[in-house]
């Protein structure tokens, strides 16, 4: 993730081929700032479902000195597909990756 010119972490999309599941993952080389300053979502495809580093199994948005969350796992098996996105609080600055 490139903000302001400066590269702060990334965004990732993990899954299970095992499990037929997807889950997002955002890590941050520095810690965070503030309470609630970033958070990872997980989206499906075609869809409106998304889950949060804030839904159940996830383990909370980024808060004050943390540098990782992660989201729950949600279901991607074909045909779903799903992307991995990060957002920043009191920002419109997002960071995602393709649909797989």
């Amino acid at each position: 993730i490139i903000r302001n010119g400066k590269t702060i972490g990334y965004i990732q999309l993990r899954g299970s081929a095992a499990c037929h599941t997807a889950w997002a993952y955002l890590k941050l080389y520095s810690p965070a700032p503030q309470n609630n300053y970033a958070n990872a979502y997980i989206d499906r495809y075609k869809s409106s479902y998304t889950l949060t580093c804030n839904s159940a199994g996830g383990n909370k948005a980024i808060q004050r000195g943390q540098t990782s969350c992660y989201t729950s796992q949600i279901w991607d098996k074909d045909p779903y597909k799903a992307r991995a996105r990060a957002s920043f609080a009191g920002t419109n600055f997002q960071a995602k990756t393709g649909w797989y």
